[in-house]
């Protein structure tokens, strides 16, 4: 026996769909104009934050080959130095100071000494480096002279006398070593 309970739904259902809808009810805009903007603003919310993201990652990429460029020349300059510190070096043993004299008076102090070119090369300028020594010849101090020749470069196989201006030695300086630290070739 059919259940009457289930007879009722089946008629029920029937009966809707017999009934005439109202057209307004038949389909209501309202959310599918709210997906539609919603849909809208995420693309021009997405683009704009798409835009942003994208500029900033050109200005960080702007600044990082501003940056490569800077370390190259800085880079190239360093090698510079670094060819001219080995040229000093080589060379710098042709260089050689002798006959070291201190001489202290109330304006300072000088360094006076013999400087000959036993090289082959000739010298348009000399810079030489004052280290200060303690009583324990542990260093305490430099200073750097430039100009030492004060005129016409230095010649192979010439010997010429040099004064150094060092004004006041450090209160616990006991001793001094000149060294050429630099000098340029004609």
């Amino acid at each position: 026996m059919p259940d009457s309970n289930d007879d009722e739904k089946i008629v029920h259902v029937f009966e809707r769909r017999s009934q005439k809808m109202d057209p307004g009810e038949a389909f209501n805009l309202t959310p599918f104009i709210i997906t539609i903007v919603a849909c809208v603003v995420i693309a021009v919310v997405s683009i704009v934050v798409g835009y942003a993201v994208n500029k900033v990652k050109q200005q960080k990429i702007i600044y990082m080959e501003e940056k490569i460029g800077f370390l190259e020349k800085r880079t190239a300059l360093l090698q510079e130095k670094a060819d001219i510190a080995d040229m000093v070096l080589s060379y710098s043993g042709k260089l050689r100071i002798s006959d070291i004299k201190i001489k202290r008076s109330e304006k300072g102090t000088n360094v006076l000494g013999v400087i000959q070119n036993t090289g082959k090369r000739q010298i348009s300028d000399l810079e030489v480096t004052v280290y200060f020594l303690d009583n324990k010849d542990t260093f305490v101090g430099s200073k750097t002279i430039t100009d030492v020749l004060h005129g016409p470069g230095l010649k192979r196989g010439q010997t010429r006398n040099f004064s150094l201006d060092i004004g006041t030695l450090p209160d616990v300086a006991s001793g001094i070593v000149p060294v050429v630290s630099s000098f340029a070739e004609r």
